[in-house]
């Protein structure tokens, strides 16, 4: 009897530690990671611009709080292209009910801006509105560089449009968006403005009057084309018009690994400038040196195989990796790394170079930072934007894909 009242005593206290280690392991599971996207896609979805008389229509503010305010006080919200291609795109890979909605109706914002007026670039500035979506403006601070008339590249925004219409079809959208007539004369205009800005090395300046070569734009640019390519073979049957952009998304990529990579200190540059010079990075600082390092993995550039993933995976933790017994960790102490900001492009691209473990420790720090709290006024506190939004949808929807059998 004695033996017996033993065993069950030590069986009991396994069963007892089990579940206690069960309870304090980090709350990463099926059921937590649809909660998570469902959570954040929301957030998105409730930041687009939904009343149809107005021209906001469709637009995604970059934060649910004001942007910023003019003169007379009057406070304004902020639309961005670039991001909201982004974040439209991440939200396309979900499975959540209104993604196709959403993604509509950010499109049709888009092709309703392309206009003199607010895109006289080629590309739309960002727009602010009050808060019920009226008093469109591209100009509330004159003299603002970064609040009047702003556009901040114009091969990224044009770029990361390309991505967004082919993930849009690819996901079941409705294809009369993107066949309504002078849709693919809107496109393809927008596809000479960006490679108006393409360089005999393949590279493209960020604007025509910007000329620097940035590492993160010419990856943008390489995915775009060839998300373009795709859509004229497949949409509009056009192998020609197709060949060509795949022709010059091929540029780029040379341009990219021939121009942008430093092969001494095993590290990709930040930029090529007008004059030649080289921007080398600088990978004790993150943002841009240490962050771009993910960009060619992110865009596709280069595989997941490449040695030069292997070179930024090291550089990543250890200079930035608080089990080297650093002060600084990306992945854990993630808010003060970069202004406030939470890196969740890098944790994407941490996860693609194959390191799940950093990848799910970072997703539950960010968890407890953004929106893991019971207070709905305390999530997604700025700094968070759609762009945030859009590289943790990934990382999380690539970790459930992970978890199929």
């Amino acid at each position: 009897m004695q033996l017996l009242q033993c065993l069950y005593g030590s069986m009991r206290r396994l069963l007892l530690s089990a579940a206690l280690a069960s309870a304090l392991a980090p709350a990463y599971g099926q059921n937590v990671s649809k909660k998570d996207v469902a959570t954040i896609s929301m957030w998105l979805k409730d930041l687009q611009f939904t009343n149809r008389s107005l021209p906001s229509f469709g637009g995604l503010r970059a934060h649910h709080t004001p942007s910023a305010s003019d003169a007379s006080g009057k406070q304004y919200w902020r639309v961005s292209p670039y991001i909201n291609n982004i974040a439209v795109t991440s939200l396309l890979e979900t499975s959540e009910p209104y993604r196709l909605d959403v993604a509509k109706g950010w499109i049709e914002w888009y092709f309703s801006h392309l206009n003199k007026a607010s895109a006289p670039d080629g590309v739309p500035y960002e727009h602010f509105y009050l808060a019920d979506g009226s008093g469109e403006t591209t100009c509330i601070k004159p003299g603002d560089s970064h609040l009047c008339n702003y556009n901040d590249a114009t091969d990224s925004a044009a770029a990361t449009l390309f991505r967004l219409l082919h993930t849009f079809v690819r996901a079941g959208g409705d294809r009369e968006t993107l066949l309504v007539v002078g849709r693919r004369q809107q496109i393809e205009a927008s596809a000479r403005v960006m490679l108006a800005l393409q360089q005999p090395d393949g590279l493209l300046w960020a604007k025509s009057d910007y000329r620097a070569k940035y590492l993160e734009d010419n990856c943008e640019v390489y995915d775009g084309l060839t998300a373009l390519a795709d859509l004229e073979r497949d949409l509009y049957h056009d192998a020609s018009l197709s060949a060509d952009f795949t022709t010059a998304a091929g540029r780029v990529r040379a341009g990219i690994l021939a121009e942008l990579y430093d092969t001494a200190a095993n590290s990709w540059n930040i930029a090529k400038h007008e004059d030649g010079v080289i921007a080398h990075s600088d990978l004790s600082k993150w943002y841009p040196d240490m962050q771009c390092q993910m960009w060619p993995l992110l865009f596709t550039v280069v595989p997941p195989s490449s040695p030069r993933v292997a070179s930024a995976m090291r550089a990543l933790h250890t200079v930035w990796s608080g089990d080297k017994g650093k002060q600084r960790d990306w992945a854990a102490a993630l808010a003060t790394i970069n202004n406030g900001f939470i890196n969740a492009d890098v944790a994407y691209g941490v996860l693609l170079g194959g390191d799940r473990s950093r990848a799910t420790a970072y997703i539950d720090a960010a968890r407890k930072l953004k929106w893991g709290m019971q207070d709905d006024r305390s999530r997604f506190s700025w700094p968070f934007t759609p762009l945030d939004a859009a590289w943790l949808l990934r990382i999380l929807t690539h970790l459930d894909e992970q978890k199929r059998p």
